[in-house]
């Protein structure tokens, strides 16, 4: 009896420590290419801008209207990854293209800005 008790005792301790281990999923994305996320914020001009596996490379985003006009300019240097939230407020309604320049691959998206909203759309749509 005495050992049944500290059977079921043991038993229950050790019980979570099975259940605490999830399984991993290996992501989408390759390791080693640039992943970029930009997530529109509801009922405004604007975007948080997200970047990772940039290898501390130099990458250069850019924000321009259909004529070429540059709006936005950064060079990013020394970093793996970036965050950053875009107040798109100033820009008249209309479509621009976002680019981003890595030495490795770049991404381009089309900015779709209504009167309070903006969408994104990438030329690769697995990126949204």
């Amino acid at each position: 009896m005495k050992r049944s008790a500290i059977l079921a005792g043991v038993t229950l301790c050790l019980l979570p420590l099975f259940f605490s281990f999830k399984n991993t999923v290996s992501p989408a994305e390759s390791p080693s290419s640039l992943i970029v996320r930009a997530t529109p914020i509801e009922n405004t001009k604007a975007i948080k801008l997200r970047m990772a596996n940039l290898l501390k490379k130099p990458v250069r985003i850019v924000i321009e209207d259909l004529n070429g006009h540059v709006y936005y300019s950064e060079k990013v240097l020394g970093h793996n990854g970036y965050r950053q939230l875009f107040d798109l407020e100033n820009l008249a309604p209309g479509n621009y293209i976002l680019r981003i320049m890595h030495p490795s691959e770049s991404k381009v998206g089309t900015l779709v800005l209504s009167a309070r909203s903006v969408d994104v759309f990438w030329e690769n749509e697995s990126l949204r």
